[in-house]
């Protein structure tokens, strides 16, 4: 698309169509042409806004190849949307989920703590990291990101 026309099905399906891109190109891609440990123990995905969308939905999707699901400021329309309610759960469970979010995210709204409750609803091990000095800008990236970071890769 040439511009983002907004929150709307025409613009999200080319952020929803990035789990193939993934799976089937960069995946590859990368282990290819990089030394990279593979496996889900050493495989993490996080995002912000619609990239927190996308990758929760291919944490929830792709189980199999992330040990390490994040979400930061997650936009509208991951569940119901893409999943329904019941499926906000995961097939293998990751060894770590980190939803992290505003509490007054004037974009997003209280959509991460929505998914949080769909979580906890579902009995889905997570982190809930509400932070409350946050918007929907670096104030909650930082520390979703410190928080991740401190904790991925500690299988052992």
């Amino acid at each position: 698309m040439p511009y983002c026309t907004g929150m709307d099905a025409v613009n999200n399906q080319n952020y929803d169509n990035f789990i193939y891109d993934l799976r089937t190109d960069l995946m590859p891609w990368i282990e290819q042409n990089f030394s990279v440990k593979t496996g889900r123990e050493n495989t993490a995905i996080s995002g912000f806004s619609m990239g927190a969308r996308e990758s929760f939905y291919i944490g929830v999707k792709m189980c199999d190849k992330f040990g390490y699901v994040g979400s930061v400021c997650t936009a509208p329309g991951l569940a119901p949307g893409m999943l329904s309610t019941s499926e906000m759960r995961f097939s293998e469970m990751p060894y770590m989920v980190l939803i992290s979010g505003a509490v007054f995210d004037g974009v997003v709204g209280n959509n991460p703590e929505n998914y949080h409750n769909m979580l906890s609803a579902n009995r889905v091990d997570h982190i809930w990291n509400p932070i409350p000095g946050g918007g929907h800008d670096n104030n909650s990236i930082q520390p979703h990101f410190y928080n991740l970071v401190r904790n991925i890769f500690k299988t052992e």
